[in-house]
């Protein structure tokens, strides 16, 4: 998958775009990794029922040069896409997901396209 200016899940209607006002260092103080080939990686369960081994993990991933972004969700080891708008099971997936683009919104990382 390549990067592009405007991503969004499957199934979902909101389009987000990276701020063009972000830094690096703010990627690095909201939980950002930089990867060996420059990009910034952002991975973290959106399961809340710790319980529950079937869960979903969201990946953002943005290019170093702040040129895309990239969002996707896998199943919990990362091998399989998943569409969590899809399954009405994954509702509270969808509403941490959903918490997570609003904090990253009000901290001027994305904005909404």
């Amino acid at each position: 998958m390549a990067f592009a200016q405007t991503a969004s899940l499957k199934g979902s209607a909101k389009q987000y775009r990276l701020n063009s006002a972000v830094k690096r260092y703010t990627l690095r103080d909201h939980g950002f990794q930089e990867t060996k080939s420059g990009n910034f990686l952002y991975t973290r369960s959106l399961n809340t029922d710790k319980t529950n081994k079937a869960g979903a993990l969201l990946k953002i991933t943005i290019a170093g040069d702040f040129s895309g972004v990239k969002l996707s969700t896998t199943t919990v080891n990362g091998l399989k896409a998943i569409d969590i708008y899809g399954n009405t099971n994954m509702s509270q997936l969808v509403e941490h997901f959903e918490y997570i683009m609003a904090h990253f919104i009000t901290e001027g990382i994305f904005e909404e396209a």
